[in-house]
């Protein structure tokens, strides 16, 4: 079966590679990045320039095969934390990278167990690769069988050229998605820029209609969504943003992400933005929130006054850092 994105242009897919029922599926000759490219960090952009690179020197059409779910959901669920993510950010990302087709092979218990040496055999017979690029931590097949070294020797039977990309570093340390959750979850929203390539972190939502108590009683109306249940949870607490609320439209805002413990008892998290200077109604419409600073962590106030002043006390903040630190945050 062929799962096609709703992207209109044809350029994402998913397909179980298993699966010969619907028909023929194949795309090439090609030069393949394989790999997760959770985040596209600059460690997965590496691999993306040599694939781009590559296929212009040989002819080819670049092409990312990506895996979803993330394997690591199923195999080991139990540490699992989630995407850094959207499949559709991840998918807009490469192709803004110069990838011409980004393909998600369907990763369930079947193609859990598929061998090393079979997966490769189906790759290269619905990708055609001239040429194939992977992290040098790469590893496929069941039970990660399959790794640098022998797809050097699969290259060599199969009649393609392999090449694994070294790791990129970053202040001493390996670039990789865990590195990048790994700030996220410290708030250290500056250092996940630089180890996405100079890219703001991002989130999208479509906003809901909520208590109503942030416009009703504090005067400080907010567009707000829940937590993407697929997203890696970032740093509960309080963050200067940019929002795009329609294709190049933006405004900057104050951002909340977490609990509302001042306003309610549940554990769903929460995003709630505050637009500066905006006017108008978000209700439906899905917006972009890109994170510049962390500012404070979340934390439960005595009153709603005390919230309240806390908050006008962010949003001053947030208004120097864009007065006077435009260049730093955005």
């Amino acid at each position: 079966m062929v799962w096609i994105t709703e992207k209109s242009d044809g350029n994402a897919e998913i397909i179980n590679l298993l699966d010969t029922s619907s028909g023929p599926f194949s795309i090439g000759p090609s030069v393949v990045g394989l790999g997760n490219f959770d985040g596209v960090h600059l460690g997965h952009q590496e691999i993306v320039k040599n694939c781009v690179y590559f296929a212009k020197i040989l002819g080819a059409k670049p092409v990312v095969v990506s895996f979803l779910p993330h394997p690591v959901s199923l195999i080991r669920p139990e540490s699992y934390l989630g995407l850094i993510e959207s499949y559709e950010d991840k998918v807009n990302k490469l192709l803004n990278l110069g990838i011409a087709n980004v393909i998600s092979l369907k990763f369930d218990q079947a193609f859990a167990k598929l061998p090393a040496h079979e997966f490769i055999n189906l790759l290269f017979k619905k990708f055609n690769p001239k040429k194939i690029i992977t992290g040098s931590n790469f590893f496929y097949g069941h039970k990660k069988s399959g790794n640098v070294s022998t797809l050097h020797l699969e290259a060599s039977t199969y009649g393609f050229s392999y090449t694994p990309i070294q790791q990129v570093f970053f202040e001493g340390m390996a670039i990789s998605s865990s590195l990048v959750r790994d700030a996220l979850s410290k708030g250290f929203i500056e250092k996940v820029k630089k180890l996405l390539g100079d890219a703001n972190y991002s989130l999208s939502g479509t906003v809901t209609k909520g208590s109503q108590i942030a416009s009703s009683k504090l005067e400080i109306p907010t567009a707000n969504f829940a937590w993407p249940a697929e997203l890696f949870q970032v740093k509960a607490g309080v963050y200067l943003s940019k929002v795009y609320v329609a294709d190049n439209v933006f405004y900057f805002g104050l951002t909340h992400i977490g609990h509302r413990p001042s306003l309610t008892e549940n554990n769903r998290v929460w995003v709630e933005t505050h637009l500066f200077d905006f006017k108008g109604d978000l209700y439906g419409v899905t917006i972009k929130i890109e994170l510049l600073s962390f500012l404070r962590p979340e934390r439960k106030f005595a009153s709603l006054e005390t919230l309240k002043a806390q908050i006008d006390a962010d949003i001053r903040l947030a208004r120097h850092l864009i007065n006077f630190g435009l260049e730093r945050v955005v």
